[in-house]
């Protein structure tokens, strides 16, 4: 399906489920929590104030976060299996609601600005490739100390992308968009979303766009909408969110891109009034958040989230202080993205359906013309799989077409499709010209599969013009028939090998097969002595 180091932006991923329980399935199409490990699942001494990823050079978990016990460190731990490893300490003071995300180009973790905790803040972006830390910029040229803003890594441009955040300096948030391209910061927008801090963000490599959402206003409210940044423009997608307050989270790590479903994970709190509220999973589809499954017995007392996704796994994986949790969410129904075919086909040729589909789980294909489902055989094939093929296409495979794909969650249906097609069916006459006496093959082609046809012949005489620019003869008396009435095969050919008759001085003559309105084309030739 996919390597680490080159991810493709839409795949078409099979999974076997034969033999399933309906309980399994339904499984399937609601999502569910799993435990990998329980108690004592944070690194020793280290707060909640910190970053979990899945780093693609040790292919295990890193966690960095401040120390408690030692102030003034920043320490990054690795988990391999039960066992947390201790990995390095940052060469700078610990800090707080910093900008972090990790580069998979680089694969390295890239954490921007924050602040002491009480009147320092920073402007510095460090760089951790796994072993080495690295100073890449601090300066003025560059978006300034600031801190609980979201940033995300845009994979297809090489970018970091960091927007908003608080500021030591009046008015106190800012709304502003910067991108570091592995060289420079540049200012790449300041209108979009509102001043905000607080709020969160992932990189949607399916959709290629930066998804951000909710955050604090600047004037200490929450606000709940959702905006994704293409590299040019912000764009509003939703105006309300998931849940009905931001609960202060937005600076944390709780937000992931689930690559094998293709949505951005949520991980937050579900403020419905419980006591303690609980703990739950959403899915961005691009278009709107969809609820997904609660962590069984968690609550609010266990501490904040910190998701990311193991790409080993294939799945979203949740680290909060007593317990390792695992997402694998629900299913999402197939979305068909596009079909390249050529809505003009010339007559003959072969048409091709190919179709760019995103799905996961057992995948059923159906393709259909003009409302009807197509079956493979004849001068059809595909028809139950992503990619359609009509060769030779005929007069007849004009109309439109559609294809509609099912998992066991749900289908996804394409636009509908049409297609024409053009030209005239050919016919063939050899030898030409004919020779008195011998046989001779007349040969029509790509004409309607499987009808009756017969060949027609007119000579020049009372009432018989040929139009050389039009390609036709117009006979006011009626075309001869010659040779038998034949049924086309399924391609639309039918031949006749006939015996021309001896004669003394050369004849003109025209040949065309006819079926009803459609038509050969027709050969002049002449009958040589």
């Amino acid at each position: 399906m996919k390597t680490l180091q080159t991810r493709p932006l839409i795949f078409l991923f099979v999974t076997l489920t034969l033999g399933l329980t309906l309980t399994q399935v339904q499984g399937q199409c609601s999502g569910q929590w799993t435990i990998i490990r329980q108690s004592n699942i944070r690194p020793p001494n280290i707060s909640e104030n910190g970053i979990a990823y899945f780093d693609l050079r040790s292919n295990s978990l890193m966690f960095a976060g401040s120390h408690f016990q030692l102030p003034n460190r920043i320490e990054v731990w690795r988990l391999d299996g039960e066992q947390w490893t201790f990995v390095s300490q940052a060469p700078f003071p610990r800090r707080f609601e910093f900008f972090a995300a990790y580069d998979t180009n680089r694969q390295a973790l890239l954490l921007f600005g924050g602040n002491s905790g009480q009147d320092f803040w920073y402007d510095e972006l460090w760089q951790f490739d796994g072993s080495v830390w690295s100073l890449l910029h601090s300066g003025p040229d560059g978006p300034g100390a600031r801190s609980a803003g979201a940033a995300a890594f845009d994979e297809d441009r090489d970018r970091l992308v960091i927007f908003g955040g608080a500021v030591p300096v009046f008015p106190g948030r800012v709304g502003d968009t910067w991108e570091w391209d592995g060289a420079t910061w540049t200012q790449v927008a300041t209108s979009g979303p509102q001043p905000r801090h607080l709020t969160r963000a992932a990189y949607d490599l399916r959709r290629h766009e930066v998804v951000l959402f909710g955050g604090n206003r600047l004037s200490g409210g929450d606000v709940l909408d959702t905006w994704t940044w293409n590299g040019l423009k912000w764009t509003q997608r939703a105006t309300n969110g998931p849940f009905n307050r931001t609960f202060n989270e937005g600076h944390l790590r709780n937000t992931t891109y689930d690559a094998r479903r293709g949505r951005i994970v949520m991980v937050s709190v579900d403020n419905t009034g419980n006591t303690f509220p609980s703990r739950q999973a959403f899915d961005w589809d691009g278009q709107r958040w969809i609820a997904g499954r609660i962590i069984p017995g968690a609550n609010n007392n266990q501490g904040i989230p910190f998701a990311y996704y193991d790409e080993l796994a294939e799945r979203v994986r949740v680290l909060n202080p007593s317990h390792h949790w695992q997402y694998t969410g629900p299913l999402p129904a197939p979305e068909i993205d596009g079909v390249a075919y050529a809505p003009d086909a010339a007559l003959g040729s072969r048409a091709e359906f190919q179709s760019d589909v995103f799905a996961i789980g057992t995948l059923s294909f159906e393709w259909s013309k003009d409302g009807s489902p197509l079956i493979n055989g004849g001068r059809v094939s595909g028809a139950d799989t992503a990619t359609l093929v009509v060769d030779p296409a005929l007069s007849e495979d004009a109309g439109t077409y559609q294809l509609t794909v099912s998992n066991e969650c749900g289908m996804g249906t394409s636009e509908l499709l049409p297609m024409t097609v053009f030209g005239t069916p050919p016919l063939a006459v050899s030898p030409d010209p004919l020779h008195s006496g011998q046989d001779a093959t007349f040969t029509g082609s790509f004409l309607t599969a499987n009808e009756p046809t017969y060949l027609a012949y007119s000579v020049r005489g009372l009432g018989s013009v040929f139009f050389p620019p039009l390609n036709i003869t117009i006979d006011l008396l009626r075309p001869k028939q010659i040779g038998p009435v034949m049924t086309t095969n399924i391609n639309g050919e039918a031949q006749w090998v006939l015996h021309v008759p001896p004669i003394g001085n050369p004849v003109p003559i025209w040949f065309q097969v006819v079926q009803f309105e459609n038509k050969t084309n027709v050969v002049e030739t002449q009958i040589e002595p």
